[in-house]
């Protein structure tokens, strides 16, 4: 009796910290939305249609984070308005490139549903240095046919850096 009895015990903890992990998990990839906020590091990008991001410090407060970094990674799934993405591209340097960004990180899952299902990426070193200047670092592909951006960059610069969602932007998200 006592051997069953610690069976079950035990399978109920093994499943209970199962469901404890895949909540917070799935709390870590929420994707935000507030606009603002990410324009101010975007500028070249804006005025924004729709804005997912997610940065690479949300839900890291709880302790759970298993290799934290002191980089701190900005990504978004960005809609800018009609044809902008085609006036961008028409400035030259670009080229299409054979890129996964659907290989997202923990922290970037949330942001999987608004990628364009068939996008072709479009790349140019140029444009990273002009579009990331808030940033260290990073890269921004283009696809025409959405007019949608992905982008991913490293330690923003400056003021008000989007570390987490503000108060409005937590609960639009």
């Amino acid at each position: 009796m006592k051997r069953r009895t610690v069976l079950v015990l035990g399978m109920g903890a093994a499943f209970g910290g199962v469901g404890v992990w895949t909540v917070a998990g799935a709390s870590r990839r929420k994707s935000h939305t507030d606009k603002e906020a990410v324009e101010k590091y975007f500028p070249a990008l804006g005025p924004l249609v729709e804005a997912h991001w997610a940065t690479s410090r949300d839900g890291e407060a709880d302790g759970r984070s298993l290799l934290p970094s002191p980089d701190l990674i900005v990504t978004a799934v960005l809609r800018l308005k009609p044809d902008k993405v085609a006036t961008l591209v028409a400035n030259g340097g670009f080229r299409v490139v054979d890129t996964d960004v659907s290989n997202l990180s923990w922290f970037e899952k949330g942001l999987s549903d608004f990628l364009p299902t068939g996008a072709k990426w479009e790349h140019s070193d140029a444009f990273d240095e002009a579009a990331l200047s808030k940033f260290n670092g990073g890269q921004c592909y283009l696809d025409r046919a959405t007019d949608t951006v992905f982008a991913r960059a490293v330690n923003p610069i400056g003021p008000g850096v989007p570390t987490t969602a503000t108060p409005a932007a937590a609960s639009s998200s």
